[in-house]
């Protein structure tokens, strides 16, 4: 999974309006003008680029450029929770609450790396107050229920199967120990295999050498988070193995 924990991060700490007293459309125009200007700055590895556009007197567009192209089966899992990340970052700033409780509505495009829209959701106010909020503040530090909280957005699209091993995701959290778990499931035929002296370590050099690896701590250690935690199951939920990767192990 490429993940978006840096983006988000930079969104809900460069999104600020400051004034009641506005007219609304100024208040759009500023938040078009901010988010434009400012979500060029963030590095990250599943959006290519990211923009504002007002679209009608009481609507904003937000286009999420990705990396992945169309025929990517990644793109399937990635393209719902990654609309509503972004929504859940911007339900968390107040000034874009005001934007919403005068009646603006944000409509979020997923495009692939071809320019194919590929999703589209609009959130209003009601959408906005089914949504839950996070703190991503690095002054105030972000919490395992927090991070839960963007997490719980990914396992709602779970399980997702590695074709080329059977292997199921099925469950990804954030532990106690400044870690992200992933929960796994395998086929039968693997049970034993990853039970051998030396699986562990083939596996584990195999992972590292992927550049998806490097991403996800990229994106996550700003929020402190240094391990990634593997647990493999079988399918009566008995642990058949556990690999362990850390920042250092990519240095």
């Amino acid at each position: 999974m490429k993940n978006i924990f840096k983006f988000l991060l930079s969104l809900t700490l460069i999104l600020s309006l400051h004034s009641c007293e506005k007219p609304l459309s100024t208040k759009i125009s500023e938040f078009v003008s901010l988010y434009n200007s400012s979500t060029k700055q963030v590095a990250n590895p599943v959006l290519e680029d990211t923009s504002a556009e007002k679209t009608g007197d009481k609507e904003i567009t937000i286009r999420l450029y990705v990396s992945i192209a169309k025929d990517d089966p990644q793109l399937e899992m990635i393209k719902v929770p990654l609309a509503q990340s972004i929504a859940v970052a911007l339900n968390s700033e107040k000034s874009i609450n005001e934007l919403v409780e005068d009646g603006v509505n944000f409509k979020i495009k997923v495009i692939d790396k071809d320019g194919q829209l590929q999703y589209t959701e609009i959130y209003d106010k009601s959408k906005f107050q089914s949504l839950g909020k996070i703190d991503l503040n690095p002054e105030t530090g972000t919490s395992t229920e927090d991070l839960n909280k963007i997490l719980d957005i990914y396992n709602k699209n779970l399980p997702q199967e590695d074709p080329s091993t059977g292997i199921k995701i099925t469950k990804i959290e954030a532990g106690n120990n400044h870690d992200i778990i992933y929960s796994a499931e395998v086929p039968d035929e693997l049970k034993e295999v990853l039970k051998l002296n030396n699986a562990k370590t083939l596996m584990k050099d195999e992972m590292l050498r992927q550049p998806q690896i490097q991403n996800i701590f990229s994106s996550v250690s700003e929020l402190g988070i240094d391990k990634l935690r593997y647990l493999y199951k079988d399918k009566n939920g008995n642990t058949v193995s556990e690999i362990v990767l850390s920042k250092e192990d990519i240095k």
